[in-house]
């Protein structure tokens, strides 16, 4: 049935490429390049890809370098128009969940939203003269903005079935757009992926473009309690309840599951604003269970019910991007790219 549907929405996605096909066409000799070197770190699909750590990624290597970066995103899911700029007080109402996300974490490093790229860079640069580098989280289909640095992100199931545009697949562009990008990051890998396989994922990546690829895992950064402190559950024989809003929570159940005698979940959608009754009931059903919620949904929990996250069996559980052992190799490229800009 599931093809079915794909069959009979195929002729629309025809339509849809084309339009994609224009709309680059119509972009190409009017794109605005900007003063400081930009780096965009987008998709080529809906969702799940993980732009935001990848992104934020990419801004603390700036900052560990000692460089001046600041992000700016969309900020998706908020309910506000415009600039504006992120602090550790706004709320995701505000600003959006992501980009709150970021800000708690890096508190020194300037962290914009605005849904036109081109205004917000230039309004950035006015407050923030000193700022080097611009992190943009989600732009790769921006396409008013020539940015210094493209890289796109795929993740790895997402090579391994067809590529079908919307709205028959979840492609926003056809894996041809990936001439456009500078590198190419292949996310949420198994653990162990073989160097046969990655060869064979980056054989499939130059058809399209001549970009380095490089492949990354979810890094879980351990339990954080409602003190701030990472600690070690007693799990192996404890039960869990999963609590996320979040687009592709799989790898995070994935890791999970090994930790504890028995791991419930209650999902929602990405970006999801739950409400203090739900909450409510979570901790209810719950009982002596900890409960497992992830950074972004932290901010928006933190909105509506703040006390919900000083359950001392709430813990929030970090993540980030993890290249392995092409890391430094990652910084390399990143930063002769930059300096050749």
């Amino acid at each position: 049935m599931f093809n079915l549907l794909r069959l009979l929405l195929y002729p629309f996605s025809l339509v849809f490429a084309l339009i994609v096909r224009l709309r680059g066409i119509w972009y190409a000799s009017r794109s605005w390049k900007s003063p400081v070197p930009t780096i965009v770190v987008g998709n080529l699909s809906t969702g799940g890809t993980g732009k935001t750590p990848h992104a934020a990624m990419v801004a603390e290597i700036l900052l560990q370098h000692g460089k001046h970066p600041a992000t700016l995103s969309r900020g998706y899911g908020r309910k506000s128009k415009g600039f504006f700029e992120v602090s550790t007080a706004s709320t995701s109402w505000e600003v959006g969940d992501e980009p709150l996300m970021i800000k708690n974490r890096f508190p020194e490093l300037p962290v914009f939203v605005c849904e036109n790229r081109v205004e917000g860079i230039q309004h950035l640069l006015r407050i923030r003269p000193m700022v080097e580098y611009i992190v943009l989280d989600d732009a790769y289909q921006h396409l008013a903005l020539k940015p210094d640095l493209a890289i796109v992100l795929l993740t790895y199931t997402s090579l391994e079935k067809v590529w079908l545009l919307l709205p028959a697949g979840d492609g926003r562009e056809p894996l041809s757009a990936l001439n456009r990008s500078q590198a190419v990051i292949i996310t949420k890998c198994p653990s162990g992926i073989t160097d046969e396989n990655k060869e064979r994922l980056k054989r499939k990546i130059s058809k399209h473009t001549d970009a380095p690829v490089f492949f990354s895992e979810y890094k879980y950064l351990g339990f954080i309690n409602s003190k701030g402190e990472t600690v070690k559950p007693n799990s192996g024989r404890d039960k869990a309840l999963l609590l996320a809003g979040i687009a592709d929570p799989q790898s995070l159940i994935y890791w999970l599951k090994p930790q504890f005698f028995q791991l419930d979940s209650i999902l929602f959608s990405d970006h999801y604003h739950f409400s203090a009754k739900e909450l409510k009931d979570v901790l209810s059903k719950a009982r002596d269970a900890y409960v497992i919620i992830t950074e972004k949904d932290r901010v928006r929990i933190h909105d509506v019910w703040p006390e919900f996250l000083l359950n001392p069996n709430v813990f929030v559980i970090p993540i980030t991007p993890d290249l392995g052992k092409d890391s430094k190799i990652f910084e390399k490229f990143l930063f002769d790219r930059l300096n050749k800009s």
